[in-house]
């Protein structure tokens, strides 16, 4: 019996180690490219959250072709071990008509591991290829950066 709970606990580390984690808007993907502040698109939102300490806006801009701007702040308010971090949602095309599922990123490098009260910036982000729904939500990250939990909504 102690043999099969270690020979699974075996297997269950190995998944654990060998399943891909998220990139994170301008890490090893070419979703984005970085770009300057100055970019103006016609449509904006913001999307603002917070959860467990963790307070975040994330600015949207985008037109009819499907370019989107994104950039965002993150503050942690609690001493509680935790980071926050930003996470985002998107769609893409990359064929005329035909969308992707549900992309997730960290939006880049917006981490906070301080609880002085001054918020981390993201770079502005613009999509590379046509772009849809973007969404994003207040997570809690560890010290290196790796989103661990996010909150359940998405704004």
């Amino acid at each position: 019996m102690k043999r099969r709970i270690l020979a699974l606990l075996a297997v269950v580390f190995a998944a654990v180690l060998m399943t891909p984690s998220g990139a994170h808007a301008g890490a090893q993907t070419d979703d984005w490219v970085r770009t300057s502040s100055n970019t103006t698109l016609p449509n904006w939102r913001n999307a603002t959250s917070h959860v467990g300490g963790v307070q975040q806006q994330t600015y949207i801009q985008w037109n009819g072709s499907g370019n989107v701007v994104v950039a965002g702040w993150v503050s942690d308010t609690r001493t509680d071990g935790y980071c926050g971090a930003i996470q985002i949602r998107y769609r893409i095309s990359t064929s005329s008509g035909q969308w992707s599922g549900w992309h997730h990123r960290k939006l880049a490098p917006a981490v906070d591991c301080t609880t002085n009260g001054k918020a981390v910036s993201s770079h502005y982000w613009l999509s590379r290829y046509p772009t849809k729904d973007l969404q994003a939500r207040a997570c809690h990250a560890n010290s290196s950066g790796a989103i661990l939990h996010c909150e359940g909504t998405w704004h």
